[in-house]
Formats: C-alpha cells, sequence, structure tokens
C-alpha cells in the first residue's frame, strides 16, 4: 500500500494495469477473469484452490477491488498460507536454541546469522587482507593482482558463483571474508617439466 500515492491516483494506475501474454498482446485486468482464490502452482501443498475471502471463486477482481485483492494474495502466501510450516519450523527451532535469545537482533542482522551474506561484497582493502598469496606468487605478483582486479570487476551473481567455486556455499559467512576458515589462499600453479 504506497501512501505516497492519493486514492484517486492508485485507482487511476490500476486502470491502466495491462499484462502481457504469451503472443505479447496487452490484457485488460478483466479479461484475465480473476477471482478472489489463490491457486498454488504446484499440487503438493494438498489443495487445488483457496478463497482469499468468504464466497471469492464467485466474487470477479475489477479495477475497483483489485488492491483488495493484491492484499490478500500477499497475506495469503507469505502469513496465512505458510502458517503451519512455519510454527513447525519455530517449534523445531526453539527447540535447539531458544527464540527468546534471538530478539536482540533486528530482522537483517538475524538473516545475516542465518544465511550469510547473500550477495558477497569486497573491497580491494578485503582481498589485500584476507585472500593469502602462496606457492610463488606475492602480493606484487602480476598474477596475483590481475587476479585481484578481475575479483573486484564481478557482478553480484558471478561473487555468488565464485564463493560456490572455493567455498562450496554461496555466501560468505556473517563477517565476510574476514571470517572464511581456512583463509582463501591464492597459489601459483607451475607445470611440471619433462626432468622432473
Amino acid at each position: 500500500d504506497d501512501v505516497s500515492k492519493t486514492n484517486e491516483e492508485k485507482k487511476r494506475l490500476c486502470s491502466q494495469l495491462k499484462v502481457d501474454n504469451d503472443h505479447h498482446e496487452s490484457v485488460d485486468l478483466e479479461h484475465l477473469c480473476l477471482t478472489f482464490v489463490y491457486s498454488p502452482p504446484s499440487n503438493i501443498y494438498g489443495y487445488q484452490s483457496i478463497d482469499l475471502i468468504s464466497n471469492g471463486s464467485h466474487i470477479d477482481v475489477t479495477i475497483d477491488n483489485v488492491d483488495l485483492y493484491v492484499k490478500l494474495s500477499l497475506e495469503f502466501i507469505f502469513r496465512d498460507g505458510i502458517r503451519r510450516q512455519m510454527n513447525a519450523f519455530r517449534n523445531g527451532f526453539n527447540q535447539v536454541f531458544s527464540i527468546e535469545h534471538l530478539k536482540c537482533f533486528n530482522s537483517h542482522e538475524l538473516k545475516l546469522l542465518l544465511c550469510g551474506n547473500q550477495c558477497p561484497s569486497w573491497t580491494l582493502e578485503d582481498l589485500l587482507n584476507y585472500i593469502e598469496p602462496s606457492h610463488g606468487f606475492t602480493r606484487d605478483s602480476p598474477g596475483f593482482t590481475k587476479f585481484l582486479n578481475v575479483m573486484l570487476e564481478l557482478d553480484g551473481l558471478e561473487r555468488k558463483s565464485v564463493v560456490q567455486f572455493i567455498t562450496g556455499c554461496s555466501s560468505l559467512p556473517p563477517g565476510g571474508l574476514a571470517n572464511l576458515r581456512p583463509r582463501l589462499a591464492v597459489a601459483r600453479k607451475v607445470e611440471a617439466d619433462d626432468n622432473s
């Protein structure tokens, strides 16, 4: 619910809603034949559809009520529809670690503790401090400095892929490279000559 827009502005924007179909043609909201029903994307949920409001399968979504439809859909997807699973997770987690102890963390800190940094970020200073050149590389080696420059140029998805390749996990631990154990080492590969 965007509080920066008046109800009239919202209604005007909703009236301009168009959806592109597979043939790249715009379709008006009413042509989608939506009702106040949520249909899950898979049959693993144990139901085909859920009325979002009483008798929802008989109430069409229109320009006048699309805000309510979106609100109820989101509430079901992110709250009501997963209440059983969330309660089971909470109860199981609480058996291992008291949820009361987590109240000192905000949501961002808790996500970071549980999931790590989902979009690894680093600076040149981080790379120099937490990546060890070894086995023929020094901090001044051209190959090592090129490696660091490539690491700096990676976008978020590429950084996740590099972290996945290096650690087996797509996210860094809380604190980033500083808390990666064992520390990342970059070694120079020397080809064996014919005499060895």
